[in-house]
């Protein structure tokens, strides 16, 4: 598998106001440019936009994309290497990118955007594979990744060997065995074969795939398949990502199985185990002070929220630091906002939700590697 167009386009960095179909996410990593001026930068969606990014030391940073939606960190010629880079960005994403409905559209209305064609060879064996699997020629979009995920997320969580093809594609895709990598790189061949654009996406700790499922509407589709101990740092406290919409794809009980070990062996490091490495936690006590806020909001209105972030023992700023607005006591989230180097954070909140009267706004700092939670009301 690989990028069928390496071309790069440039990605403007500006603040949007929070929209009611766009998910706000918030990132903090170490970037190290000493052997190569460009870094891949992570990225939560396709349609991401980059808000706001900001380096310490600081330095004007260009971000760029390829055609498979990868997004590039460059620093820019002429400017002196800075090594190691604390880096903090703002980024958001519609949220149909997670669990959307499925159209029943023909897949023929996804031709324009497959790849250049697979080899024959290839496309021959995936339309058998997709004939043993039950998928038809003239099924849906909707019938087609149905069908498939259904069929791939009931795989053992094993090993696969090659037996009988000699043929790696084939012997995952009918060896009904294999963890994430082997599901989502066989699911990826089978529906480009059957004319639905697909990716293979992989970190350090999963993969999985991204599907068309209408003309320029990329979905993410997990098939399971990861259950070994993944060792996450500095995530006390912090809060996971949670779609909107539920999975409307088949979930085999073996899937489900697989999300409950995941969810008991994937536990973040606690504070009492020692920390990072094994050594003490150091986070820092931050305080929030708000400088601009209205005491009771109101439906259907926008309101300017702006305030610094320091730390409790020295009043020095804390930037970088993730700022959530919160509804009151209740658990909806109206905006996110990023401290930046002075400590200062501004954002516009707007309420366009239904309210029973007047409410007040809440807002808190989740915690971090470096900083421990703080809430003003």
């Amino acid at each position: 598998l690989s990028v069928s167009d390496s071309s790069w386009t440039p990605v403007p960095i500006e603040d949007h106001d929070p929209h009611s179909q766009r998910d706000r996410f918030v990132a903090s990593l170490r970037v190290d440019f000493s052997k190569s001026r460009r870094m891949v930068l992570p990225s939560v969606a396709p349609d991401a936009r980059i808000l706001r990014l900001q380096a310490t030391p600081e330095l004007a940073l260009e971000v760029y994309k390829d055609k498979a939606d990868n997004y590039l960190l460059v620093f820019p010629e002429g400017v002196s290497n800075p090594g190691l880079v604390q880096l903090q960005f703002l980024t958001d994403a519609h949220f149909g990118y997670w669990n959307a409905s499925l159209a029943p559209i023909p897949t023929r209305r996804l031709k324009p955007f497959l790849p250049p064609r697979m080899p024959s060879s290839l496309r021959s064996q995936a339309l058998k594979v997709a004939a043993q699997i039950g998928i038809r020629r003239r099924d849906s979009v909707q019938q087609v990744i149905t069908k498939l995920t259904a069929y791939f997320r009931a795989f053992a969580e094993k090993e696969f060997d090659i037996q009988r093809s000699k043929n790696i594609y084939v012997d995952l895709a009918l060896g009904r065995r294999g963890i994430c990598r082997h599901r989502s790189y066989a699911f990826v061949i089978t529906a480009q074969a059957l004319g639905i654009p697909s990716r293979f996406v992989y970190n350090e700790a999963h993969a999985w795939v991204e599907a068309m499922v209408a003309p320029k509407r990329w979905m993410r589709i997990d098939l399971g398949g990861s259950t070994q101990r993944v060792n996450q740092h500095g995530l006390q406290n912090q809060p996971s990502y949670r779609p909107r919409l539920t999975d409307p794809l088949p979930r085999p009980p073996s899937y489900i199985q697989s999300l409950a070990e995941a969810a008991r062996n994937n536990q973040p490091e606690s504070p009492s185990n020692g920390g990072r490495d094994g050594k003490e936690n150091k986070r820092q006590a931050i305080d929030i002070k708000v400088i601009e806020m209205p005491d009771k909001i109101k439906e259907q209105r926008s309101y300017r929220l702006r305030g610094r972030v320091y730390l409790s023992t020295t009043q020095e700023p804390a930037s970088g630091v993730r700022i959530e607005i919160y509804l009151g006591s209740t658990d909806t989230m109206l905006a996110v906002a990023l401290s930046d180097k002075r400590g200062i954070f501004a954002v516009d909140v707007h309420t366009s939700m239904q309210l029973r009267g007047q409410s007040s706004l809440r807002v808190m700092a989740a915690g971090d590697l470096d900083y421990l939670p703080a809430t003003i009301d």
